[in-house]
């Protein structure tokens, strides 16, 4: 009889501790998750800035003034017509031609 009260002492001692184990667990994966969700709406507000930033880098102010040096290098007929002669040419295969110099 002294052995049955003993065996059901020692379960009662052996359900408690796995009870608090288990609820110590629980305790450590709750505080895991709020850590994790805090930095959520953060980068959410963040989310798109830089492609936002990379677009705005590469767009040209229709306002903007031009130097009179800017706009004549690089424009007109001559320029366009080397420029797509050289890209027929490299879609051909063939080696490119050597740029042009001003005489």
């Amino acid at each position: 009889m002294k052995k049955n009260k003993a065996l059901a002492v020692d379960l009662r001692q052996a359900s408690q501790a796995v009870r608090s184990v288990q609820l110590g667990l629980s305790s450590v994966a709750l505080l895991l998750l709020c850590a994790c969700g805090s930095t959520t709406p953060v980068l959410d507000a963040q989310f798109g800035s830089a492609l936002t930033q990379a677009k705005l880098a590469q767009t040209i102010t229709p306002a903007a003034p031009v130097s009179a040096e800017a706009s004549k290098q690089g424009t007109g007929q001559p320029s366009a017509t080397e420029s797509l002669r050289g890209l027929e040419l490299h879609n051909t295969g063939r080696s490119a031609p050597s740029a042009p110099t001003a005489k």
